[in-house]
């Protein structure tokens, strides 16, 4: 939320045959502007991405502070290369997000062209989650590393920027019951109180036929990570 609207980054795919029958091809920002109405009577304005040569922005984590909106995603398909990208506040409010800032060896500059490609952040995945930890103080990035039977992991930086710590994994979940599971969509929720943080991740299914049949499929499923402020992990 910025002031009274509601702000959804949405990601363009399209068919292939190949792979998992389709990839990334693009990017949107929405925009409601009565986000506390009903949602039938929602008033959206959709705004395509401006080019960000292959990033996706915000198929991952959006954040704010007083001054910016934050968007972070992966280069797509597969590279999955991490930028973060800003605009102001009041751009952001506004729908104008032709120029956004590149978070680019600890700076924000623009980006103009395609190469000199910029070092990314770190190597990530298409979704993840990334929030300020007030336990550890620390900024704490969380997502799956693997293809298929899936591992969790963390890292950790002291700022948006980086430096981003390597990756510690720290969760090998088991699937008792699915025959060809894939797991994914690994992210933090902070927003839920308790002891440690909540993470999530969804499990599927290779073979079409078993994720039909299985109603124990596809629902999240919840990991608790307690965080340590002396030792983080």
């Amino acid at each position: 939320m910025i002031k009274d609207k509601l702000i959804i980054f949405l990601i363009k795919e399209k068919a292939i045959k190949t792979g998992l029958g389709f990839e990334a091809a693009g990017w949107y920002m929405v925009l409601i502007s009565n986000p506390h109405d009903d949602p039938s009577k929602w008033q959206i304005q959709y705004i395509e991405g401006p080019e960000t040569y292959g990033y996706i922005a915000g198929s991952a984590a959006v954040l704010k502070d007083e001054q910016y909106l934050y968007a972070f995603g992966a280069v797509e398909p597969a590279t999955h290369e991490v930028y973060a990208l800003r605009w102001k506040i009041d751009d952001a409010y506004s729908g104008n997000i032709k120029n956004p800032e590149w978070c680019i060896n600890g700076e924000w500059i623009n980006r103009k062209t395609k190469y000199p490609i910029p070092e990314p952040l770190f190597i990530g995945a298409t979704e993840y989650s990334v929030h300020f930890d007030k336990t550890i103080q620390k900024y704490i990035q969380i997502q799956s590393y693997g293809f298929g039977e899936a591992q969790i992991g963390i890292r950790m930086a002291d700022s948006l920027e980086g430096t981003w710590t390597e990756p510690y994994l720290f969760n090998k979940p088991t699937y008792p019951g699915v025959k060809q599971p894939f797991m994914y969509s690994v992210k933090a929720h902070p927003e839920l109180s308790g002891n440690g943080v909540y993470i999530t991740y969804n499990v599927n299914s290779f073979d079409l036929s078993e994720l039909i049949e299985n109603q124990t499929i596809y629902f999240p499923k919840f990991v608790l990570l307690k965080l340590n402020p002396t030792k983080p992990y």
